[in-house]
């Protein structure tokens, strides 16, 4: 049997995975801050490209 939710419910998990994902974003950037450290050789870049790929797949799926 379901279990009805009300729209609270779904508000305050909306809010939970909204925290979640700033959450993750803080993260991103301080591991963005620190990737390379001193050295930075082409496979760094690479890794950037492959990270901006993926934050564009996450900008277009959000409109």
């Amino acid at each position: 049997m379901h279990r009805r939710t009300s729209n609270k419910d779904a508000q305050k998990a909306y809010r939970k995975k909204q925290e979640e994902i700033t959450n993750l974003m803080v993260n991103i950037q301080r591991k963005l801050r620190r990737h390379a450290g001193e050295s930075v050789h082409w496979g760094h870049v690479g890794d950037l490209g492959h990270v901006e790929e993926l934050l564009g797949q996450i900008d277009e799926f959000l409109g």
